[in-house]
């Protein structure tokens, strides 16, 4: 007699589960992510932590263990088992090659070897199935850590929602690009929430694309869908990457699961047009005995490949925290990534890993990747790559001269703004314009963090479109580029928003009927905040140190009225009960009484005192004359990019908590000086080289 029998107990269920038909797991209902071999086909259920490391053939299909003994009720029968296998040495078990990876692996011993030994006598306590480990060995299974990747086990309603949250941001950008991990982002923000990644992961496989991805002309839409380097599948692989905890590296099993909890293929599942994806089963270890292989599906990578050093290929400038000095290094002798093959360690960087093992290695290189990000992209400074590109040169010649400073000033601060644009973005590299009025203030203070969301220079103008500011537009957009105006008519007129429209420009006027609803929209244009910084809207010198210190934090400048809390600005703060809010000098703080006071003695000491709060390893500071704001607000655009903070300064003397603050903080190497010598003089520019000598 053969047949496949289910087994009856705990453990036998657990492990014997991982080779039942996927119509059956189907048929156990929802509620639980399914035990399955790693492949597709509807896996669901109760035996979801049940998810074991196996023996895996190349294609990532469990290589199957047939056992043929004499049962006592049903005489001859042949069963079939997945097999554990332990990574770690079991006595007395002689290793073999785990095929999928190379490693060397022990296979756990399971029942069966017994049951077909003359003289085996089944335990009388409880009943056992081939398929079960043996008893002695149990404690060598070891079960898969999907951490976060368990936030699949969710209804197709919520991965919908998910995708759809993922396909607005997609529409709204102006730019889609990769970050140096491979996720997509939308104006230079990452997509970086599990859910979200887990939708992008399920829509790629079986769509080979991304709805919001068809109106952009920088990306390839598909599908297959390709961001540049990244083609469809190595995008699904970076979104499992982020999809999944940082903190357990993936494995190839991990990766086979993932497919089969989603599931992937979903029942009567066709691949679109464009989109070819095939599929494998487990070999029949016994084509005689009459017994059939699972019938589950796994996904085939056999055409894929994966060579770390050719995506990975440049380098980070990062803070060594005992020495407080920076140093550039190539990413892949940074990042500690793990190594998923038997290769040795200085081998895999320049391998080229083929299959689902090239697949698995790219989804955890990911994961590497973001961990490491998100261990130090808290330091102000900290620079990674983008996938497949290589500024290596330009980071070392940034630090080679470590007591560097630069002055940028132009004949007016018209000028100033433009060279501030010319040097920091390449032609048609900026993702918009912030344009604002160059000799009024309040419409552009709050505009800092908006310029860096959006990875914008900001310009001056009068009112009227001054020439050279429309050249630079010109120069820095693409055609279709987007041109944020803050502030009314009144400010920049009607006809400059029918010029810039008449050439091909997308306008977005941001303008209320005073200053404070101004900052407000402003504030909403950016999103929700993580924090809120008030300062006062009669005077600037509070908000330049106010702007880049918003941006770096992600958040948001408002505005008082001196002493008094305006209308707008009240009900939008009530808006953001969630956000940290810091009341930056004496006027905001006397209308803000409860929130965080950031008050100096001075102008100069405030905007210290923000730098304290704000910044605590910066790379550099940008410095500006305190006593107008043209050069320190195209200039708090520059080091709100580079995560700098503001600082003041007379134009004949260091300000000297300026001064205090670079002789404070060794790992400040550069300070950017805006504006030229009538508002910032040699003498001073003298002075801060000496601050950095300390």
């Amino acid at each position: 007699m053969v047949r496949s029998r289910t087994a009856r107990t705990f453990v036998a269920l657990a492990v014997a589960a991982l080779v039942a038909p996927a119509s059956a797991l189907a048929a156990q209902g929802p509620g639980g992510g399914g035990g399955g071999g790693g492949g597709g086909g509807g896996g669901s259920g109760e035996l979801y932590a049940d998810l074991v490391f196996l023996h895996r053939a190349e294609n990532g299909t469990p290589i199957l263990a047939d056992f043929t003994y004499t049962d006592a009720e049903l005489g001859e029968t042949t069963e079939y088992c997945v097999q554990p296998v332990s990574y770690a040495e079991i006595p007395g078990i002689a290793p073999v090659t785990n095929p999928v990876d190379g490693r060397q692996v022990w296979l756990v011993p399971l029942m069966g070897e017994l049951m077909t030994e003359d003289g085996y006598v089944p335990p009388t306590d409880v009943e056992v199935g081939a398929c079960d480990p043996q008893a002695d060995y149990l404690t060598y299974v070891s079960e898969v850590e999907l951490e976060r990747l368990n936030f699949v086990r969710t209804s197709e309603a919520v991965i919908a929602s998910k995708l759809a949250a993922v396909n607005e941001r997609l529409l709204a950008a102006t730019n889609i690009t990769l970050d140096g991990a491979g996720r997509i982002t939308t104006d230079g923000v990452p997509i970086d929430a599990s859910p979200e990644n887990a939708a992008i992961y399920q829509t790629i496989m079986k769509t080979g694309t991304l709805p919001g991805l068809e109106i952009h002309d920088e990306v390839t839409a598909g599908p297959p869908a390709f961001i540049d380097p990244l083609d469809a599948w190595m995008l699904a692989g970076a979104s499992m990457g982020a999809a999944s905890g940082k903190e357990v590296p993936l494995s190839i099993d991990a990766v086979l699961y993932y497919n089969r909890i989603i599931p992937f293929p979903p029942a009567g599942w066709v691949a679109p047009d464009g989109w070819t994806v095939e599929f494998n089963q487990s070999a029949d270890p016994d084509a005689t005995d009459g017994v059939d292989v699972p019938a589950e599906l796994f996904v085939d990578y056999s055409d894929f490949t994966y060579t770390r050093s050719e995506y990975f290929v440049g380098s980070v400038t990062w803070l060594h925290v005992p020495s407080l000095t920076w140093r550039v290094d190539r990413i892949l002798d940074v990042v500690p990534f793990t190594n998923l093959t038997a290769l040795a360690d200085d081998a895999v960087d320049d391998a080229e890993l083929t299959g689902v093992l090239g697949f698995a290695q790219w989804v955890d290189d990911v994961r590497s990747v973001i961990a490491y990000y998100h261990a130090n992209e808290v330091i102000e400074g900290f620079y990674f790559d983008a996938i497949g590109q290589d500024t290596t040169e330009d980071q070392k010649l940034a630090l080679l001269a470590p007591s560097a400073v630069t002055q940028v000033g132009g004949v007016d601060r018209i000028e100033t703004a433009i060279l501030l644009s010319q040097e920091r973005f390449a032609d048609d590299a900026a993702g918009a314009v912030v344009l604002t009025r160059s000799d009024d203030f309040p419409d552009a203070l709050v505009s800092v963090p908006l310029s860096k969301k959006v990875d914008a220079p900001i310009l001056l103008t009068r009112l009227l479109l001054d020439p050279r500011v429309a050249t630079e537009i010109d120069r820095v957009l693409p055609d279709d580029g987007t041109v944020y105006i803050v502030g009314g008519v009144n400010g920049v007129s009607a006809s400059v928003e029918a010029a810039l429209v008449a050439k091909g420009y997308t306008v977005k006027r941001i303008a209320g009927p005073t200053r404070y609803e101004t900052a407000v929209m402003v504030a909403e244009e950016i999103g929700t905040p993580l924090t809120v910084l008030a300062t006062t809207g009669l005077n600037f010198p509070d908000a330049l140190a106010a702007g880049p210190a918003a941006a770096w934090s992600n958040g948001v400048v408002v505005l008082t009225q001196d002493g008094v809390m305006p209308a707008a600005t009240a009900a939008y703060l009530a808006s953001q009960p969630e956000a940290l809010k810091y009341a930056v000098g004496g006027p905001a703080a006397a209308a803000a009484p409860a929130f965080t006071p950031v008050v100096g003695t001075t102008r100069y000491h405030t905007a210290q005192l923000v730098a304290e709060e704000f910044f605590e390893f910066p790379m550099g500071v940008g410095v500006a004359k305190g006593w107008d704001f043209p050069d320190g607000l195209s200039g708090g655009a520059d080091a709100a990019a580079q995560n700098w903070p503001m600082l003041l300064t007379y134009t004949d003397v260091l300000a000297t908590p300026t001064r205090d603050y670079i002789e404070s903080h060794p790992t400040v190497v550069r300070v950017d000086v805006y504006g030229g010598v009538a508002a910032v003089s040699h003498d001073v520019i003298v002075a801060l080289w000496d601050a950095l000598t300390r």
